[in-house]
Formats: C-alpha cells, sequence, structure tokens
C-alpha cells in the first residue's frame, strides 16, 4: 500500500462518523424479534432549505430540523456528550432492503463465520465494482465515479446472529481526495429507524442545505469550514474544509466527501462544484 493509498485508508477510518451510544446494541437486540420483512420508513414529505454558522449555544441544543436528500429528516445541533462539537444527522428514508438469499454466497458466508460483527474486505487498485461484484449487489450508475482514477476500495459486511446486515461499499479517488460509500441494507433491518450521525471539532462551522440535481434528485450538502489551529511554534493556521453530501439514490444510503488539498482542490468553491459535478452524474 502506498502513501496515497494509506492517507485514503486513514480518511476512510476518521470519516467523522458517530454511532449514537447503544445504538449498535439497541438493533441488534431488535432484530431479535423482527421478522423476516417488516414495514419501510416513510417517505420524505416537505424538502427545505436551511444554513447554519457556528454560534454559541447551549450543550446539546438542536438548531435546525428539515428534510433533504431523500430523509425522513435532518437536524443539526450544537454539543453532545458535554462537549462544544457541532453535529449533523440524518434520519429515515426510502431504503431498498435486500432479500437476504438474494446476496452472494460469499457475503452470507462472511456474515456466517463473524456473526454480530463488522468485516472488511480491500480491493487494492480496484474500484468498488470489485466489491459488487463479490456481493452480488449493483450499485446505482455514475459515469463521473466511474471514470476516475481510484485508489482504494473496500466492502465491511456488517452482520448479527441472522445474518448480514449491511453492506458498506467504499472507495477513495486518487489526485481529487475525494471518497463516497454506499450503504445496503438487508430484509433484516427493515424494522429499524436507521439514522447517522456526524460530529466535528467545536470551531468549525457547518453549512448545510439542499442540492437539487440537474435530474432533480435531492441531496443534503454541508459545508465545514474548521477555525485555525496552534502548530505549537505560535503560528496559527486553518484547518481543512470539507464538502459531503448525505443522499438516497435508489434506496441506497451515499455519504460523499471532497477535501481541499490545496493542489488539485485549491479552495471550498472548487471542492463544493465538484461534489456537485459527483451528485448531477446520478441517474
Amino acid at each position: 500500500m502506498d502513501e496515497f493509498d494509506k492517507k485514503l485508508f486513514d480518511m476512510a477510518k476518521n470519516e467523522d462518523v458517530y454511532t449514537p451510544a447503544g445504538l449498535n446494541a439497541r438493533v441488534r437486540e431488535a432484530l431479535d424479534g423482527l421478522p423476516a420483512r417488516g414495514a419501510g420508513l416513510g417517505r420524505t414529505a416537505r424538502v427545505a432549505l436551511c444554513a447554519l454558522a457556528a454560534a454559541t449555544v447551549l450543550a446539546g441544543t438542536a438548531l435546525a430540523a428539515f428534510s433533504a436528500g431523500g430523509f425522513r429528516s435532518v437536524e443539526l445541533w450544537r454539543g453532545r456528550d458535554g462537549d462544544d462539537s457541532s453535529w449533523y444527522g440524518v434520519k429515515g428514508g426510502d431504503y431498498r432492503y435486500i432479500p437476504v438469499e438474494e446476496l452472494s454466497d460469499a457475503v452470507r458466508k462472511i456474515a456466517r463465520d463473524n456473526p454480530v460483527a463488522d468485516t472488511t474486505r480491500d480491493f487494492k487498485g480496484k474500484n468498488w465494482s470489485a466489491a459488487q461484484e463479490l456481493s452480488g449487489v449493483t450499485l446505482p450508475a455514475n459515469d463521473f465515479l466511474d471514470g476516475l482514477e481510484i485508489g482504494a476500495s473496500y466492502l465491511t459486511v456488517s452482520a448479527n446472529k441472522n445474518g448480514p446486515t449491511r453492506l458498506r461499499f467504499w472507495q477513495g479517488t486518487d489526485g481529487l481526495w475525494l471518497t463516497v460509500s454506499a450503504d445496503a441494507y438487508t430484509e433484516l433491518m427493515s424494522g429499524v429507524d436507521i439514522h447517522d450521525s456526524y460530529g466535528f471539532d467545536g470551531d468549525t462551522e457547518l453549512y448545510a442545505g439542499e442540492y437539487k440535481t440537474e435530474k432533480g434528485l435531492s441531496a443534503l450538502t454541508v459545508q465545514l469550514k474548521p477555525g485555525e489551529s496552534d502548530d505549537g511554534l505560535g503560528e496559527r493556521t486553518p484547518g481543512t474544509e470539507r464538502c459531503l453530501a448525505e443522499l438516497m439514490v435508489g434506496g441506497f444510503k451515499y455519504h460523499i466527501r471532497v477535501e481541499v488539498d490545496g493542489v488539485n482542490v485549491k479552495t471550498g468553491d472548487e471542492a463544493l462544484e465538484t461534489l456537485h459535478r459527483v451528485l448531477d452524474a446520478f441517474e
């Protein structure tokens, strides 16, 4: 693995994703009593637009709630677990729950061999088409992503004692510091109210809103503008700007991230433009 691949994997490992305390345990406990199929989650009923700048507020205070990206709700808040971090989260959506029997033998064997665990398979030098072939799951087409040079990719299979519950496809793109993940849930999760949340340092400003693609797809976009940090020598340097997107496409949940690297993506505006190009390429 070269230096670029290592940074991509480090980016994936530190993707700013936080699971609410006890959620995994509650999900698996709930699954024990679920039938093979269950009711789907509600469809997004409205579209709204919100902008948020970091401010001094009480810890744990919700700052905004709206709908975008195909999710039932989007929330932004400040403070969690006694700190002053900034957060956003997405909840619900029109998920496609894949029957377990439609998954490949390889994925089902991974789940049998590693129950109540997350198991990752790496695909060095390949994009996530290799993971799709292994899993038997086909993700929505995106010509922009498919045409990029790939630095690294992997597939993570999450499972409980009943079988595979979630497949996470992830890939990083050489030269753009662009990472994207797609979550595919199985029928074992059809009765669970799925939600994800993301946390950032307290001095990071979050600007969140809805982006409508050229084909009418809704996406939640979040621009991160971190404050300056002390390098220990009396100098303060600005943090790295990033642009994120969350959206539902064909029943799969996407998380996309473009980072300003000062070379290929020089500004936050360029990062946002790149993000829009990715979103517009979804069919």
